[in-house]
């Protein structure tokens, strides 16, 4: 129906009139996203005076609607932030390490040892432990607070760029350390839900285990080095890295509870959810920037102000690169934008016209729109993409979501059951990895050609040629799905 509704600004026609624009638009949202990246790659170290003086200007531009200001204003905030934090990284003179320092990821294994990342004040270091010092570091978690007794050493030239760049000023060569406090109470209630998790896998075999929690949680230390060769030769890798997938399947999960909630406390419900799950999977780059486009999705639902996958990507790009301008030197972070660009630019129009039935266009759509999203950057670093992978996707995906929608809550369960209910209980979840697992295994083993950057072109240039045909079908929003 259409109604005339009087404004101070005249008379307009709801139902048939347009939403008006907001200040930006999605293009200028997308420039903005672009510049930020360009600026926090340039790096430059110059006073705050500048920054200062930059944030003046980027505010000026964007509340006069000055683009290009403002957009210059972006540049050099992100450049100047970005340099500033890689001239803090720098590498520390060697020199004796006794200090408490708080751990910032899960210790995983190196070689007959275990290394951590851990924050001791301003610095952030790269504990190496081995021996006793290895096994005892190896029962602790992210968060809990470490007395470290050992030597602060430079990292090799293999390592050092990629440690910098996630703020990392040196290697500790641990000799000695102890536990002296379990952390912050929501670290502790973090540790204490990867501790049920695992408590409740405990009727799982190892691989069954190791895979388990990588889909929950991201939790991917234990898996063996060639069921991870498999995954990313298939083309899955994505699956065991926690992304904006596993935070809309979490919310999924409280979503029943959620509804019961007033508007204003089921926003901040689900915020204070989607930043508990954060803490809980370890802040990766693809779960910073899942975050904060759910937090922005979730605050545009909660004011009527909802808006695109593209201008919350946009959004979610600007805001994380101010919080962390080294993100855009971290592969996964980069991985992540594109196949969530990818998807929300491309998958709706391939699902419109694709032939078969919708489910099978839906998935196809979504992965073939995620593999184009993370070519470039995946192509660079890691070689050719497998083709391999969008039979792999088409057979995998579809498991995925229920891993994380039952499995989440049924290990929560199994961690307070008897051993046997708990086998009962995790009989789905045990198929259902099982069945990924498999999938992985027999795609990889396909003697399918990869695809270089001729190939990808090729593919692109495909693309085109579908969405210049008219749409065959009507479809809804795509699914979210991150990397």
């Amino acid at each position: 129906m259409i109604r005339v509704r009087r404004s101070r600004w005249g008379i307009t026609l709801r139902g048939l009139a347009r939403p008006r624009p907001g200040p930006l638009g999605d293009t200028v949202l997308v420039a903005a996203a672009a510049t930020a990246a360009a600026g926090a790659w340039w790096a430059r170290p110059w006073p705050r005076s500048v920054l200062i003086a930059a944030i003046g200007l980027t505010v000026v531009g964007t509340l006069l609607r000055r683009v290009p200001l403002g957009l210059a204003g972006l540049f050099v905030v992100t450049a100047t932030l970005a340099g500033q934090a890689w001239s803090g990284a720098a590498p520390r003179a060697p020199a004796p390490f006794d200090r408490v320092v708080t751990l910032r990821t899960d210790p995983a294994p190196l070689g007959a040892g275990r290394v951590a990342e851990a924050v001791g004040g301003t610095d952030h270091v790269e504990l190496h432990a081995f021996g006793g010092g290895g096994r005892r570091l190896s029962a602790w978690l992210a968060g809990q607070q470490v007395h470290v007794v050992g030597r602060l050493r430079h990292p090799g030239p293999a390592s050092a760029g990629r440690l910098r760049a996630r703020h990392i000023v040196g290697v500790v060569d641990v000799e000695r350390l102890d536990l002296v406090g379990d952390g912050t109470p929501l670290a502790r209630s973090a540790n204490r839900i990867r501790q049920a998790l695992d408590r409740g896998a405990r009727t799982m075999t190892p691989l069954d285990r190791s895979l388990y929690l990588g889909f929950v949680v991201g939790d991917d230390r234990d898996q063996p080095p060639a069921v991870v060769d498999q995954f990313r030769d298939a083309g899955l890798s994505h699956l065991t890295a926690v992304s904006g997938e596993n935070v809309a399947f979490m919310l999924a999960v409280a979503d029943p509870l959620l509804r019961r909630l007033r508007p204003s406390t089921r926003w901040g419900a689900r915020s204070a959810l989607i930043g508990w799950f954060a803490v809980l999977t370890r802040f990766e780059p693809s779960v910073l920037r899942a975050t904060v486009m759910a937090g922005l999705a979730t605050t545009g639902a909660a004011t009527g102000r909802r808006a695109g996958q593209v201008r919350l990507l946009s959004l979610a790009v600007v805001i994380t690169l101010l919080l962390d301008p080294l993100l855009v030197r971290a592969v996964g972070w980069w991985l992540s934008v594109g196949a969530t660009a990818g998807i929300a630019v491309l998958a709706a129009p391939l699902a419109a016209r694709l032939p078969g039935p919708a489910p099978v266009r839906a998935a196809l759509a979504v992965t073939i729109a995620a593999q184009l999203g993370v070519a470039p950057v995946s192509v660079a670093v890691f070689g050719p993409l497998p083709l391999a992978s969008v039979p792999a996707n088409l057979l995998a995906v579809p498991a995925a979501g229920p891993v994380m929608i039952y499995g989440l809550p049924a290990g929560l369960l199994a961690a307070v059951v008897p051993t046997a209910v708990a086998t009962v209980i995790q009989l789905p979840t045990v198929l259902l990895v099982r069945w990924i697992a498999h999938v992985a295994a027999w795609t990889s083993a396909w003697p399918l050609p990869e695809l270089g950057p001729g190939a990808l072109a090729s593919a692109a240039v495909a693309v085109a040629l579908v969405l210049r045909r008219p749409a065959r079908h009507r479809v809804g929003r795509p699914g979210r799905r991150g990397a």
